[in-house]
């Protein structure tokens, strides 16, 4: 009987500690339910295809939501300036894009999760004087990174992010031909979480 009745104290016990961690546990992710917003610094490069365009420094702003599955639909806008040899000055590069990601918990504690996305966008080069020389295309891959939670609405995140480009060539000729390249890019920030 007493044997029993300990089997019970301790099936209770161990059911609390349980219900415990995992109350604790979604109370720390990095990436709660419901809706969040980011502000990130990003480094972007391109392939050899966009010829002398150098890499350049940005940043990134996004809004988010996350569902209870892990599921996050990810809207943003990137900017990035860059040199390119053939013209004296510089290049700004605007992408619009729309990211399905899936969070992925990696630890007991939830604090670190892991991030896969794919993306598709829309994108536009343009001289930033008046020599009026820009281009436009779509952008199509994919992205990796994690969040690290410094608290329940507070986390930073990395994400590395490489795709192709299919744009006309940056020149002023209305018939150039077109190009297919690739881009990548990494991004480090912040995001706020705001939890349902």
């Amino acid at each position: 009987m007493v044997r029993r009745r300990s089997q019970y104290l301790m099936t209770a016990a161990l059911a609390a500690t349980l219900a415990s961690a995992a109350v604790a546990q979604e109370a720390e992710s990095p990436a709660p339910a419901g809706f969040g917003v980011g502000l990130a610094a990003a480094y972007t490069t391109f392939s050899e295809d966009f010829e002398g365009l150098d890499g350049g420094f940005g940043g990134d702003a996004t809004l988010r939501y996350t569902f209870d599955d892990g599921l996050q639909l990810l809207g943003g806008a990137h900017y990035s300036v860059h040199s390119i040899e053939r013209l004296p000055s510089r290049v700004g590069y605007w992408v619009f894009y729309f990211d399905p990601r899936y969070v992925i918990e990696l630890f007991e504690s939830q604090r670190v999760v892991l991030l896969v996305a794919g993306r598709v966008g829309y994108v536009s080069l343009s001289t930033t004087d008046e020599s009026n020389v820009s281009t436009s295309g779509v952008t199509v891959g994919g992205s990796v990174g994690g969040l690290y939670g410094l608290r329940r609405t507070l986390a930073v995140e990395v994400t590395f992010y490489f795709g192709g480009i299919w744009t006309n060539r940056l020149q002023e000729q209305p018939d150039a031909e077109s190009v297919t390249g690739s881009s990548s890019a990494i991004n480090i920030g912040i995001v706020w979480s705001f939890p349902n």
